[in-house]
């Protein structure tokens, strides 16, 4: 007998509410930590390659207009978005609730969000712990 596939329960797309929370709980982790995980540090390496690269579907296209609008969030608040929400959940947020987000981040943008001096607040990507290169 096959056992049915089980399929994934769709993602609930998220508000700018619970997306900022998840950006100030990764500002307070990474103000705490000395260094990036792995999977923290693959998602910003991702999303510097999908900034210097054609995106190759929707999603991506859709997580590259997001990235591209960093200047209204400043270099910083990009690297935050990529570690504390990464592609799938900004894809999955809606237009609106993205805007508003950044709009968030904007207001913050000359504040350090994250209190560490690992953590780069320039546009360079250099090699560094926090920067996404090891």
């Amino acid at each position: 007998m096959v056992k049915p596939v089980r399929q994934r329960p769709p993602r609930k797309p998220l508000t700018t509410t619970q997306a900022w929370t998840k950006v100030e709980t990764t500002a307070y982790r990474l103000g705490a930590a000395e260094y990036l995980g792995n999977k923290d540090s693959n998602r910003i390496s991702k999303a510097f390659l999908l900034l210097n690269h054609p995106p190759q579907s929707t999603s991506h296209r859709k997580y590259r207009l997001f990235l591209l609008r960093k200047e209204i969030c400043g270099p910083q608040g990009l690297r935050l978005c990529a570690v504390a929400l990464g592609h799938d959940h900004i894809r999955d947020t809606s237009n609106g609730h993205r805007d508003a987000l950044l709009d968030k981040l904007g207001e913050m943008r000359h504040q350090p969000l994250i209190k560490n001096s690992s953590f780069r607040s320039d546009d360079t990507q250099e090699d560094g712990p926090l920067n996404g290169k090891h």
